[in-house]
């Protein structure tokens, strides 16, 4: 008789994994599902091992770094597909009906920089602004995380991937090296350019902060039943 991978050691892989420095239940529970398909497949080869000499075998075939490999890969998956994500979003304020909008917002801040004095004070305010918005977001989305996870005693990994902006943290310093100017404007070329990067840029902002993680919450809720639920107790 085939032997089977019981609940008891089910949940022994799930601490396996913990110990092993994967500490998101989404990526647990994909290693946890490969682990038993290949500790079974192991004993129909040779069913005298024991379940952990088993395991350790389906372990080894991880590498020297374990599951370090894995998370990278399932990291670079979510870069891809958030990206993607952003880029359609992008898209759609190019399109009909949300043109009008993005023009719209071009006009008003084109008005705006032409009718203030100090062009450069607003500009830098423009950067702040810019800035402010993506951090004060992340942290009320790292504060629904936290009750979440103290309450469900689950992580995320697309959670703590979002929470990271996709590194939008770490590029949003380019805007004060961009728009932070100590002069006054000098040309009209100059100041399309520097309207169109504000209106672009505050876009990327608005969607990958705001439209991006309800997506994405949206799309694992449906995939994921338990997520569903946890979603739900917040």
């Amino acid at each position: 008789m085939q032997k089977k991978v019981t609940d008891i050691q089910i949940e022994e892989l799930f601490v396996f994994t913990r110990k092993h420095f994967v500490e998101w239940y989404d990526l647990q529970c994909e290693l946890v599902d490969h682990l038993i398909n290949d500790i079974e497949h192991i004993w129909q080869e040779n069913p005298n091992l024991s379940f952990v000499q088993a395991r350790d075998k389906s372990f080894k075939k991880f590498g020297v770094f374990g599951f370090m490999d894995v998370v990278e890969a399932k990291t670079k998956q979510l870069d891809k597909k958030y990206w993607k994500l952003i880029w359609q979003e992008f898209k759609l304020f190019f399109t009909i009906p949300k043109i009008i909008l993005t023009i719209a917002l071009w006009f008003l801040t084109l008005e705006i920089l032409q009718k203030f004095q100090h062009q450069q004070y607003l500009i830098l305010i423009f950067a702040i602004a810019l800035f402010v918005y993506p951090v004060v977001h992340s942290i009320k989305f790292k504060r629904t995380i936290n009750q979440r996870t103290k309450k469900t005693g689950k992580k995320w990994l697309f959670e703590q991937y979002i929470f990271g902006l996709g590194g939008i943290l770490n590029i949003i310093q380019l805007p004060f090296h961009v728009l932070s100017r100590t002069h006054e404007i000098s040309s009209v070329t100059e100041l399309y350019f520097i309207t169109t990067f504000i209106v672009v840029f505050g876009l990327l902002v608005y969607i990958m902060v705001h439209i991006i993680p309800e997506q994405i919450q949206q799309i694992i809720a449906k995939e994921n039943p338990e997520y569903r639920e946890a979603l739900n107790l917040v």
